[in-house]
């Protein structure tokens, strides 16, 4: 009787052998063998338009921005405060636009992810589109990560001779089916490498989308859309996040305090310097932080901590965040502001010491620990910070398991803004 090998059983032969090939490379290795080909580009500015296939950052986000009615129901401080967010926004990325409607931008990081992007012949860039090209195919396969890293990428400013160092990243996980995209760019080739600097990069833009909706030639459509900047002082920090899939796109600035260092951080490593004459200093919330008694040359960080906020409306002078949200959908607009980044409880304060501690260094809070411990000596699982949540920026938590609740934070301004019309349904 004859017999018939099945097609499957020949099919699955041939896998195996392929795999025994030396020259066989499974997905991964396919995608980490992709060269990570040196690119350098120069430029006199930084100038994108608004309205091809590549959406600007804030498009959407500064058109649910602009009220319904053009600012006619607004108070006084109420556009003073829109013109704080406009004004620093554009500190960060340099945007062009009418009552609303972006029109231009001119800034690294949406030059840098439009040049990605691009499908115009003479700007496509090799080492961008091999990326592309092989995590198309590591979707279609669909059987293991890939994952693309190039740091050998260059941006000159050619009018001012400025050097930007790129990380564009690209990657595939068939597990949770997440395309991501990262770029980062840094002003010095040593911080691009250095985990510490990175953190405070100037630019960082990220997406998350569905892998059915990654093409390979052109603006992949995100369902999440995320950038982080840094200005130089580091001190003060720039978000955005889009969600395609929330239907809700976020703004939000803050500002932290500084420390004043000496001039030359070389030479005195750590160490903390009596901040200029005319700068405001945050006083001392804890006494053990005032420096030594034993020693008069010690003071500890009396006048050392620079004390820094923004100044968004009459209303609020003295701001440490700023979050602004677009409810596409509803077109409301809420503006939620805080005076601290960061409030702990003082629970054992001392005369002239607050219950509260608004923005707490490092000294302070170890302060606040050692008073716990010794007012507790018996405790097993040792103590910890109360953190002081702002009602008007955080959501309140209470409650544990079945019981626990949240409560919205309450906005400081809300308004009716414009429709964004294709951001009404959800991805």
């Amino acid at each position: 009787m004859q017999t018939r090998t099945s097609l499957a059983v020949i099919t699955f032969f041939v896998c195996l052998l392929s795999a025994c090939d030396p020259d066989f490379q499974n997905t991964s290795q396919l995608c980490a063998n992709v060269p990570t080909t040196a690119v350098r580009v120069g430029v006199t500015d930084f100038s994108v338009s608004a309205g091809g296939d590549y959406p600007l950052y804030l498009e959407d986000i500064l058109l649910g921005f602009e009220p319904e009615d053009g600012g006619a129901s607004l108070t006084a401080a109420e556009q003073e405060a829109r013109t704080f967010v406009l004004d620093k926004l554009n500190s960060y990325l340099d945007y062009t636009s009418t009552d609303g409607i972006v029109t231009a931008a001119n800034n690294p990081l949406d030059f840098l992810e439009e040049l990605i992007a691009t499908t115009e012949g003479a700007r496509v860039i090799g080492a961008f589109q091999e990326a592309k090209d092989q995590m198309a195919r590591a979707i279609a396969a669909d059987d293991d990560f890939c994952n693309y890293t190039n740091r050998n990428i260059v941006i000159e400013d050619t009018s001012t001779g400025d050097l930007l160092y790129v990380d564009f990243n690209l990657s595939y996980n068939p597990f949770t089916r997440i395309v991501q995209q990262s770029v980062l760019a840094t002003r010095t080739e040593d911080a691009l490498l250095s985990a510490t600097d990175r953190a405070t990069a100037p630019f960082v833009g990220f997406y998350q989308a569905d892998p059915d909706a990654f093409v390979a030639s052109g603006h992949t459509q995100p369902y999440l859309r995320q950038a982080i900047m840094n200005d130089s002082t580091e001190t003060e920090i720039f978000n955005v996040d889009d969600g395609f899939d929330t239907r809700l796109g976020v703004m939000e600035f803050i500002i932290q305090n500084k420390v004043c260092k000496p001039d030359d951080d070389a030479e005195k490593p750590g160490d903390l310097e009596t901040c200029d004459a005319g700068v405001t200093t945050r006083p001392v919330a804890k006494a053990q932080c005032t420096g030594d008694d034993s020693d008069p040359a010690d003071d500890g960080e009396t006048n050392k901590i620079a004390f820094n906020a923004y100044n968004v409306s009459s209303d609020f002078p003295e701001v440490k965040r700023v979050r602004v949200e677009t409810d596409y959908p509803t077109q409301e607009v809420r503006i939620y502001v805080s005076e601290y980044i960061e409030a702990i409880e003082n629970p054992y304060a001392a005369a002239g010491e607050p219950a509260v501690i608004y923005d707490p260094t490092n000294c302070e809070k170890q302060a606040v620990l050692d008073e716990l411990a010794d007012a507790n000596p018996d405790t097993t699982t040792g103590v910890r910070l109360t953190v002081v949540e702002d009602p008007g920026y955080d959501i309140i938590y209470s409650g544990e398991g079945e019981d626990r609740t949240e409560t919205p934070p309450t906005p400081a301004i809300t308004y009716q803004g414009s429709l964004a019309a294709e951001r009404q349904q959800e991805l």
